[in-house]
């Protein structure tokens, strides 16, 4: 996505899954936390945020059970690249995959 996309600015109300890398000594370890968090202000009713944060962890979730189900990381990456093909391609163009599917 490009950074200067009007649609990639965090905005009020939004629910924002981050991915933070592990850089240690200036380089990725391969390792990453996933944050998860409500933008505010907040404007819409609780149980929104609560719905959207739900599937916000879900999403979050699917990260570990990529790395302990490598059924479930292949068949994400081959959805995955059906879906967003031109996307992955650019996006992963340099990156090496694992045979479970994990990116390093």
């Amino acid at each position: 996505m490009d950074a200067t996309n009007k649609e990639a600015v965090v905005r009020p109300n939004d629910v924002v899954l981050v991915f933070r890398p592990d850089i240690t000594d200036g380089k990725w370890t391969g390792k990453f936390k996933v944050l998860l968090s409500a933008y505010g202000p907040i404007s819409v009713e609780e149980r929104a945020i609560d719905e959207i944060m739900g599937v916000a962890i879900m999403a979050s979730s699917a990260v570990a059970l990529l790395e302990e189900d490598p059924e479930f990381a292949n068949t994400l990456f081959e959805y995955s690249q059906n879906k967003f093909a031109t996307v992955l391609e650019e996006a992963f163009s340099s990156a090496e995959i694992k045979h479970n599917g994990v990116l390093h």
